[in-house]
């Protein structure tokens, strides 16, 4: 049974203070939960001559200054975020 979506977002917020204290389990975590993202977004920039994985490295990088960057007082999500 999935969680109810205020259960998630609390997660999540928990999970970005976590990560943002240097937790390396919570940075992965969230690494995890958005990889699906990342993975389709390079998908969108790939290039003859430019390596897909090299895209979702960049994506996971971005994600993670992300990660140290985000306001979870601020209105907008980390999705809408990152």
């Amino acid at each position: 049974r999935m969680p109810s979506t205020c259960m998630a977002e609390k997660r999540e917020v928990e999970l970005l203070r976590q990560a943002k204290q240097g937790d390396r389990h919570a940075q992965e975590a969230i690494v995890r939960r958005y990889r699906p993202l990342i993975e389709a977004r390079a998908r969108t920039f790939a290039r003859p001559g430019v390596d897909r994985d090299d895209l979702v490295q960049e994506g996971v990088l971005s994600v993670l200054r992300a990660i140290r960057r985000f306001d979870e007082n601020r209105a907008n999500g980390f999705a809408a975020f990152a």
